[in-house]
């Protein structure tokens, strides 16, 4: 398994972030009007493991992520936020559970034929999928 599994939100201080009607990339804490609402780290499934970086599309769509959260603690991974508490979120949608029963070799190279492809990158999902409607909540209000 890699030594790094813990990715920050694209939607702090990232060039990849995206600036919508229902988030921005927040560039310093004080960005951010509910701190205790929006994932600073989350922890990222093993195989999409790469730049340290990890993403969940706006509710603005398109519904997908990027370098998805895992699911290897009971089907759930942890986050920790911009006023220093931590969360385990349990997965109850079918994309995230099913994302990483097929994605989940602790040897990437299995199922990632080199560094410079990743199959889930990006991972659609429907927007109607409670995990994603969760994730795409805990990112920075405009």
């Amino acid at each position: 398994m890699p030594c790094r599994t813990y990715a920050v939100s694209v939607q702090i201080n990232c060039n990849f972030g995206k600036n919508n009607a229902n988030t921005k990339v927040a560039k310093k804490a004080s960005d951010v009007r509910r701190p205790a609402g929006v994932f600073i780290f989350g922890e990222e499934n093993q195989i999409s493991i790469d730049n340290g970086a990890m993403g969940t599309e706006s509710l603005a769509g398109p519904a997908q992520y990027w370098n998805p959260p895992t699911a290897r603690h009971n089907s759930g991974a942890n986050f920790s936020f911009l006023d220093g508490h931590a969360e385990f979120w349990k997965w109850i949608g079918p994309t995230l559970i099913d994302l990483n029963r097929r994605y989940n070799a602790d040897d990437s190279i299995t199922q990632r034929g080199s560094s410079a492809s990743n199959p889930l990158n990006p991972s659609g999902t429907a927007a109607s999928d409670p995990d994603y409607i969760r994730l795409a909540n805990a990112l920075p209000d405009p």
